[in-house]
């Protein structure tokens, strides 16, 4: 399936039609520099035996997850108050982890070298009918706009999100995470990739410098790379819908705004060679920044618990949606020079 395409005077971007994942995307600086912002797996173009799953196989760039996180039944082996509230026996309606509109094809609308639209329609099973995304660029701005338009035929509350997934330099500490003001840092309730995470469970920290893990010592998660394989979800709040991602190896920033008051959590996916199992294999070293609506990775019955510890710090899991209001928000990402 051939990728869509956008060019203009400041780069180029490939939209996959499956999952419609925005990448590989090309910027030039003011300075006159080409920059890759966003991450492309290292095994994209290559095939496994049993085959993996569609968005496993071309995981790339940026996309819409909805419903964000696991498939199936809620997970339970987590801290006693993560499970207090919620429904065992609640499955997400959809099969796919992230949905199917991660990991099945859409169609597009139109197509311009500033401008890219395209659509996802759920079967009638699903109460979300359809998901669109557009794409907008300008001549001589470094910058990418994306709206996204959720239109429900049935009243109903999901968990969502945006996954922009950003490549990270070799150098440990020459990728820096920042924002405006003072954040809250929550750690995943329980072990996030078994046998490789070491987070301590259920935190919350007032930022990333100092993140507590098991062994009792602390963590920085402002700068990456680590120096160690790792593999680790942490949500940050209070962040008011900006983050700056500084590459200083590369000597530029991006920075991502988008609606806090929509998408209250930002996800932190620290892919750091933590994962050694196929297709992954030790070789993936890549940054999810990840604007939601969801209770980490945990799917459809944590998104919806009403206990959960996230809902009662003030930090969203789920979206209410219904049939005649469409949710129409917008996010960007602005590169620049340093």
């Amino acid at each position: 399936m051939t990728d869509w395409t956008l060019g203009w005077d400041r780069g180029h971007i490939a939209v996959r039609p499956t999952g419609a994942m925005m990448a590989p995307v090309e910027i030039v600086l003011d300075d006159g520099r080409k920059v890759f912002p966003f991450k492309v797996a290292p095994w994209a173009d290559e095939r496994f035996e049993p085959p993996v799953g569609p968005l496993l196989q071309g995981l790339r760039g940026d996309w819409t997850c909805l419903p964000f996180g696991l498939p199936g039944k809620p997970r339970t082996d987590l801290l006693p108050d993560w499970m207090t509230g919620v429904n065992r026996d609640l499955a997400s309606p959809d099969a796919y982890g992230h949905g199917a509109v991660a990991n099945e094809p859409w169609v597009l609308d139109s197509c311009s070298p500033d401008h890219l639209a395209c659509h996802f329609d759920f079967p009638e099973e699903m109460p979300i009918e359809r998901v669109s995304r557009a794409i907008h660029v300008l001549p001589g701005e470094a910058m990418i706009s994306v709206v996204v338009e959720i239109t429900a035929r049935r009243s109903c509350e999901m968990p969502w999100g945006l996954h922009p997934t950003f490549a990270l330099p070799e150098e440990p500490g020459a990728f820096e995470i920042g924002f405006e003001g003072p954040v809250r840092v929550f750690t995943y309730p329980g072990e996030f990739e078994k046998g490789v995470s070491r987070a301590a469970h259920g935190q919350v920290v007032p930022g990333l410098d100092a993140v507590p893990m098991m062994d009792g010592s602390t963590l920085s998660f402002a700068r990456l790379p680590l120096d160690r394989d790792a593999e680790e979800l942490l949500i940050a709040a209070d962040h008011g819908g900006r983050v700056i991602l500084t590459n200083h190896a590369e000597r530029y920033r991006t920075i991502l705004d988008w609606d806090a008051a929509v998408l209250p959590g930002l996800l932190l996916w620290v892919s750091n060679r933590g994962r050694k199992f196929a297709p992954w294999n030790g070789r993936f070293l890549g940054l999810g920044v990840e604007p939601i609506s969801a209770a980490f990775d945990l799917g459809y019955a944590h998104g919806l618990n009403p206990a959960s510890p996230l809902r009662a710090a003030g930090v969203g899991t789920a979206t209410r949606f219904a049939p005649g209001a469409p949710l129409k928000t917008s996010y960007s990402f602005r590169f620049e020079a340093l």
